[in-house]
């Protein structure tokens, strides 16, 4: 029996069944996502309780699943690192199908700041960020993720919408942006603090929490609500779509005090103040009193 099918065979009666229908195991290769399922979950140098600890897990860390052993998973970590996890602990997610490296297609990243996650989700695990142009192996896809391989052998999950299969150039790229994928993104931080200064998700004030969102997408936003004023093509009220940056002032007068992103349905969404933090907010009432202007950054 070749090799490679036989070590299948025996793997298969390990796990309780037989595969009689044929199939090319070296064409196709896969990783399946595990879920930790408690706290201090173990990590280890090899199958057995009484090899050395590498590191502890807790519940609803994300890990790989290179290949399971009888009743031990061999994962690799956030960090690239591979070990041992009982399987008890370990809640495993279907198996995503990629093709063998052979048939990867080369493509590039389209903006700085790019996230590299351990899985397709905004929520995953941040495991490495990305330049623009930087090139990447892609794997596989599913609901929008592309799974990409780096130059150094890390693998992990970026979004589509940073990734350029047919090395279109930046520009092409960001003119194929739209307003909602900032609005989407944006939207993620709802409920963070505000903070007087605060420019991260530990707490922002009100344009710190926009130039944090459209650094996201490869564009440097003036520091300030009034120069962001001044920033991008002007856009009159009534035309005003998703994305756009709209600004008031909040101390009276014309002049520029705060900003948010508009979302549309007459809605936007800014870091209010340190009662409210992050919220969405109605264009009317006070907010359409103290309205001043808004600029639309994204090209056209």
């Amino acid at each position: 029996m070749n090799r490679i099918y036989k070590r299948f065979f025996y793997g298969a009666l390990i796990m309780g069944f037989v595969l009689f229908a044929p199939f090319s195991i070296k064409r196709v290769y896969a990783d399946s996502l595990g879920i930790i399922t408690g706290d201090g979950v173990n990590v280890r140098s090899e199958a057995s309780l009484a090899s050395k600890v590498i590191t502890s897990l807790n519940k609803n860390d994300r890990v790989v699943c290179v290949k399971l052993t009888g009743n031990w998973y061999r994962v690799r970590l956030s960090n690239g690192k591979e070990g041992w996890v009982y399987s008890k602990y370990i809640k495993v997610q279907p198996t995503v199908i990629v093709s063998r490296e052979a048939d990867m297609k080369r493509a590039y990243i389209t903006s700085d700041g790019v996230n590299l996650r351990n899985d397709g989700s905004i929520n995953a695990k941040v495991i490495a960020t990305l330049k623009k142009g930087q090139p990447v192996s892609v794997k596989g896809q599913k609901n929008g993720w592309y799974n990409v391989v780096l130059a150094d052998g890390r693998t992990g999950w970026v979004y589509g919408d940073y990734i350029s299969l047919n090395g279109i150039s930046s520009r092409g790229f960001e003119s194929r942006l739209n307003g909602q994928s900032v609005v989407e993104y944006a939207k993620q931080f709802l409920g963070t603090r505000y903070v007087y200064g605060g420019t991260s998700p530990s707490g922002f004030d009100c344009s710190g929490f926009t130039s944090y969102v459209y650094k996201h997408f490869g564009i440097t936003l003036p520091r300030v609500a009034s120069d962001q004023g001044n920033y991008g093509v002007y856009v009159s009220k009534d035309d005003l779509e998703p994305g756009d940056l709209v600004f008031f002032a909040t101390s009276g007068g014309r002049n520029i005090t705060h900003v948010g992103i508009y979302i549309g349905d007459n809605q936007f969404i800014h870091s209010s103040s340190s009662r409210r933090g992050v919220i969405i907010s109605k264009l009317e009432g006070y907010y359409s009193d103290t309205y001043v202007t808004a600029r639309r950054c994204l090209s056209e």
